[in-house]
């Protein structure tokens, strides 16, 4: 069951007055705010004042709901800081020229806090012009201003709406997070299944509970910045809205919620993280078909009929783009090989990877694959048997393709 704390503070508050988390220690309250503090004070002495435009503190600590790992030793914190620095001029060249100063100073504040510090580049300007998505509405409803005045997000007005954030972004989300369910595959799979493999398998468990709710909830017009608000609103869905039973959905989010907050990675067994994923791929595949049936307007009936169809399952992206993408990945290769922005073919290979356990014993299907993640078949493809599996598989079950291709289109 979900805790009823307060709910998080609105973004404008000095920082001082600023909760970084729901509930923590004022101890830990206190770690994150001289942390930011440092940051500042390190980012004006590297960048010269008429370029530093701002500093934003982003994800579940500038919301307001950074998670609190209770240990033994006392509280700590889980989650990343994740800074965006904005600078004055074009981001790439202002990415170059600071890279190396700011990476310093990253490796300083995560030894100091014990937890990675990032810093991310841009400038306001860039978020200006950047089209409507659920990255930068999040970014733009509940973040923490560290460095910078009230202006700094003037012109950001059409990041503040969630009913415009269009439905690929919800796909790019499941398809993140179903990514995050292949990859905890294949950590299991491995002959060693050490503490940070269990860590990760346990977060991206997590991770996908809560998207499943938070991808419905973007598809209906109602997602939220809070996740305590896109919870509330999951619960109060009308049954009979979506085309299978809310329950399990909302009991997932639940549990999400709960590992975001107040995470919890006590060791366990391989089996027992192999059932939970089980239990799991159903679900995903019940709200993957109902979301892309609606985005694309046409029906898929299985997975495979979903991978295999030729309709264009990113045209929102332009043809320059999608040049210049193939381009960048492939070589010169990529210029003849295909017309398709290259995540399509992460959204044409994943159903198969995780829902058809059979997909490789398909000659066609095979194929498919090898030709979806430019690998020659000499790799390992074998998929999980999730019907079969209750130990550790004897080979891995995915291609590193498939993780090298979404490293650069996630």
């Amino acid at each position: 069951m979900i805790r009823l704390p307060s709910q998080p503070t609105a973004p404008d508050q000095p920082l001082a007055d600023h909760r970084f988390t729901i509930d923590g220690s004022e101890q830990l309250e206190t770690s994150i705010r001289e942390t930011c503090r440092d940051a500042a004070h390190q980012l004006r002495a590297l960048i010269p004042a008429r370029r530093l435009q701002g500093l934003l503190l982003a994800g579940g600590y500038g919301r307001g709901e950074g998670g609190v790992h209770r240990t033994p030793a006392g509280e700590k914190l889980y989650n990343d800081l994740e800074f965006f620095l904005l600078v004055k001029g074009h981001p790439w060249i202002n990415e170059r020229r600071y890279r190396d100063g700011v990476h310093r100073i990253e490796t300083s504040l995560s030894r100091q806090i014990g937890i990675e510090v990032e810093f991310k580049i841009t400038s306001a300007e860039a978020i200006r012009r950047s089209p409507t998505s659920m990255f930068f509405y999040d970014l733009v409803m509940g973040h923490r201003r560290i460095l910078g005045d009230s202006s700094l997000t003037r012109g950001w007005d059409h990041h503040r709406r969630a009913d415009h954030i269009p439905l690929h972004e919800a796909t790019r989300l499941l398809m993140n997070r179903c990514s995050g369910l292949l990859f905890s595959m294949n950590r299991l799979a491995m002959e060693e299944f050490q503490e940070p493999d269990n860590d990760f398998v346990q977060r991206n468990i997590a991770k996908l509970r809560l998207a499943l709710g938070d991808v419905m909830l973007c598809r209906l017009g109602q997602y939220h910045w809070s996740c305590l608000e896109r919870n509330q609103r999951l619960q109060s869905l009308d049954e009979g809205i979506v085309p299978f039973p809310l329950e399990p959905i909302r009991a997932c989010h639940n549990r999400g919620i709960d590992f975001k907050l107040w995470p919890s990675v006590e060791p366990r067994s391989r089996s027992s993280l192999t059932r939970e994923l089980t239990r799991l791929l159903p679900l995903a595949w019940q709200v993957w078909r109902w979301l892309e049936e609606a985005r694309l307007d046409r029906k898929f009936s299985e997975p495979s009929e979903y991978s295999l169809s030729p309709v264009d399952k990113c045209p929102e992206v332009s043809p320059v783009r999608r040049v210049a993408s193939n381009l960048k990945a492939f070589g010169a290769t990529g210029l003849f090989s295909s017309c398709r922005y290259p995540r399509e073919r992460l959204l044409n290979s994943l159903p198969l990877l995780l829902w058809e356990p059979g997909a490789l014993r398909d000659p066609t299907k095979r194929k498919w694959l090898c030709s979806q993640l430019r690998t020659n078949g000499r790799s390992p493809l074998e998929t999980w048997l999730p019907s079969k599996m209750t130990t550790r598989p004897k080979r891995p079950p995915i291609a590193p393709a498939y993780g090298r291709l979404w490293t650069q289109f996630n």
